[in-house]
């Protein structure tokens, strides 16, 4: 603006908007022919190129997916999605068409209420460990107590032979 108040000098810039638009749809098809292979996928390998989602922090007990990949002489996929929580990732997963490596024994029968489904791939993943610490000559709380218990029968009802 001028000492008046008037505009000078403006430049206006036409723009086209062809390259964004098709590198727009570019990723687009990228993205539905990475959830196309994910759907059809039957080997680890064929999933290094999808989104996958991570449940928990990248060095926890979530990331168990990276140690299948690196037993199987893959490298892991880059995650690009974290969730904090089991449904959150599932509305994730749902959401973005991604992939993720989720404890089915936690979910039950409840893959019906969700858009996701099962992706039986030929490679095994090895049984995730859990250990529970206590300290010798320190009681644990009442709460505690309960809840090491309620951990120590759900683990010996997921280990008991199905029938």
């Amino acid at each position: 603006m001028d000492h008046h108040g008037r505009i000078e000098n403006v430049k206006l810039f036409n723009v086209d908007p062809t390259p964004y638009i098709k590198e727009a749809k570019q990723r687009e098809e990228d993205l539905a022919k990475a959830e196309k292979d994910a759907e059809k996928a039957r080997k680890l390998a064929e999933l290094t190129d999808a989104h996958w989602v991570l449940i928990g922090p990248r060095d926890g007990p979530g990331n168990e997916f990276g140690r299948a990949f690196h037993q199987h002489d893959l490298t892991p996929p880059n995650v690009r999605t974290l969730s904090e929580s089991y449904f959150g990732a599932l509305a994730l997963i749902e959401s973005l068409d991604a992939v993720c490596n989720f404890p089915e024994r936690l979910l039950g029968g409840r893959f019906d209420n969700w858009r996701v489904r099962k992706i039986d791939i030929r490679e095994k993943m090895r049984p995730m460990e859990i250990a529970m610490t206590v300290r010798s000559g320190l009681p644990l709380t009442p709460a505690a107590d309960h809840l090491a218990n309620c951990i120590r029968r759900r683990c010996s009802s997921l280990s008991a032979p199905t029938r």
